[in-house]
């Protein structure tokens, strides 16, 4: 009933789904008419984050094991603290806030 008909484009799907009044359907109805009118959508414009043909071309492919591996990129100092501060214990954190409070001097 609310699948895409052959030879329907999904813009005519849309527009057919559209047009039917919910107010006569059952709530499981109503739930797979939202499902197909998502679908629809979707068909017509990808949201982002969804994976397509021409994305994944894009993407890189995986280092062969001959291959060296490329060099890490450097972390800004700003973001080696935090990630050094998020591996310390809770006291240990303590200590660090309570010298950063008392103006950071040895």
């Amino acid at each position: 009933m609310f699948d895409q008909r052959e030879g329907e484009t999904p813009q005519e799907w849309l527009a057919r789904l559209e047009a039917i009044d919910p107010a006569g359907l059952s709530m499981h109805q109503r739930t797979h008419l939202s499902h197909r009118k998502d679908q629809a959508r979707a068909l017509i414009v990808p949201r982002p984050g969804t994976s397509s043909i021409r994305q994944t071309e894009s993407l890189p492919r995986p280092r062969l094991p001959s291959e060296p591996a490329a060099a890490p990129k450097p972390l800004d100092p700003l973001d080696a603290i935090k990630a050094d501060y998020r591996q310390r214990t809770g006291e240990q954190r303590q200590q660090f806030i309570l010298w950063l409070s008392q103006g950071a001097k040895d």
